[in-house]
């Protein structure tokens, strides 16, 4: 977060810069950071969670994803994430 935050790019995370129409003079600005987004998030994880996350055309969707796999709220996969980093060596 505080590195968007540094790229000025914050906004496009929970969706609160929503796309402009495609003939407004900023479109091109809004997709091209869009598309940056998109594929710092997609490249920052591991390959199997690439994989499922890869035909996501926004951040916001692609943020609401892995939230919703890793919260806090997620006790089962917060469990079976502890079993599997305890079994590791």
């Amino acid at each position: 977060m505080t590195t968007l935050s540094a790229k000025n790019k914050i906004e496009f995370v929970p969706g609160t810069h929503p796309c402009p129409a495609k003939d407004h003079s900023s479109f091109a600005a809004w997709n091209r950071c869009n598309n940056m987004l998109v594929s710092w998030l997609v490249h920052f994880v591991s390959i199997p969670i690439r994989q499922s996350i890869i035909w996501m055309d926004l951040p916001v969707d692609i943020w609401n994803d892995l939230k919703t796999r890793y919260s806090q709220e997620n006790l089962s996969r917060i469990s079976d994430l502890q079993m599997e980093a305890a079994t590791l060596s």
